[in-house]
């Protein structure tokens, strides 16, 4: 199993151009106006029901994770923005569904939504690889889901303090790190612990922190070496100074490409020396986008799918709301619902012992 192909979006030229909606000056990329004018035009093909549909309509967003966490911030911003781009201007709203690691969000988007494009979901990649490691009877087929979009791979990493000493991957296998866990099965232990299994570094996990934040504080106080497990995206937000002050070292990325940033510390699927360890890693750099995607139930009707998908792409296309998301520190570099629907299917397909070994891992107790 192969990485898909998940090219980088980037900005061009601006022109100016008068926004009809509110009489006011707005800048929107040449891209983005050929866009605009072409989906018009694409439009038109579709039936004038499906043109009109979303007019007078409510759009809901259900997220499947608690308010202040990437996935929310990207749902509140999709609420700001979406609606602009879809034939009709619907009301977007959101629904938070937190619980069972976006598990209850993803089962009532695949089973108990509306099939009709009203309610799209934003639930996160573990929910997406639970039906996929469950082998007895999964609740739904994720090949079915309908994938909208996402915003970015943002890339999901290992950090240590620089006051730890450690000042690479290779240091990790010569010396013990402290790395701090919050629960069994999380990404803060499945990361550290396939690393450890399958690259022979020395994690030594520490149990007991409540979140991601107060392992940061230990990592303060000294009281842990690292983390593992949560975005770049979201550790900017937390901790930007760690950042301009140079107090963490990134040592390894879980995504399809490095970080601007970080463009020498290495992508985990490139480390394991066999080809399992890299197909485990494959499987893992996953949730570094689809943590934010946005699907929608199985058997909508493909003219709304390809409504949202077009107004998605004509979303981030547009250099306002490209520099909304930089004043936010949201981390834009968008996956189309194509990419995103090919991609889940080669994570449906991985081989039975990729799946046991990541299975094995989060079931850990």
């Amino acid at each position: 199993m192969q990485m898909a192909n998940l090219p980088t979006r980037k900005s061009a030229p601006a022109i100016v151009q008068r926004d009809r909606t509110c009489g006011a000056i707005s800048r929107i990329s040449r891209k983005a106006l050929v866009a605009v004018l072409f989906g018009s035009l694409s439009l038109q093909t579709l039936p004038a029901a499906a043109q009109d549909f979303y007019a007078d309509k409510t759009l809901t967003i259900v997220v499947g994770s608690g308010e202040g966490v990437p996935a929310a911030s990207a749902a509140q911003f999709y609420a700001r923005h979406l609606s602009r781009f879809i034939p009709g201007q619907p009301q977007v709203v959101l629904n938070f569904k937190p619980g069972q690691g976006g598990n209850s969000a993803a089962n009532f988007v695949a089973a108990e939504a509306p099939r009709d494009g009203t309610v799209v979901g934003i639930i996160g990649g573990r929910a997406i690889w639970a039906p996929i490691l469950d082998f007895s009877k999964p609740p739904f087929d994720v090949r079915r889901l309908n994938w909208i979009g996402a915003k970015s791979q943002d890339n999901i990493v290992c950090i240590v303090s620089s006051e730890s000493g450690i000042e690479s991957l290779d240091d990790v296998r010569r010396k013990e790190v402290r790395i701090g866990i919050t629960q069994p099965g999380t990404r803060s232990a499945v990361y550290a612990k396939l690393l450890n299994d399958l690259t022979a570094t020395r994690f030594t996990p520490v149990p007991g922190f409540e979140n991601v934040d107060a392992i940061l504080k230990g990592m303060e106080g000294r009281k842990v070496d690292g983390h593992c497990g949560s975005t770049l995206e979201s550790l900017r937000l937390r901790v930007p100074a760690w950042f301009e002050e140079v107090k963490i070292r990134v040592l390894v990325q879980f995504a399809r490409n490095a970080d601007d940033k970080f463009p020498r510390v290495p992508l985990a699927h490139l480390v394991p020396r066999t080809d399992t360890g890299k197909r485990v890693m494959v499987f893992l750099a996953s949730d570094s986008f689809l943590g934010q995607a946005m699907m929608a139930p199985q058997d909508v009707p493909p003219e709304s799918i390809e409504i949202l998908r077009r107004a998605f792409t004509a979303m981030w296309d547009d250099e306002v709301v490209r520099e909304e998301a930089v004043k936010e520190r949201i981390t834009v570099n968008p996956v189309t619902g194509a990419q995103l629907q090919d991609f889940v299917a080669q994570l449906n397909g991985a081989p039975q012992d990729v799946l046991w070994i990541v299975k094995s891992v989060i079931d850990a107790k």
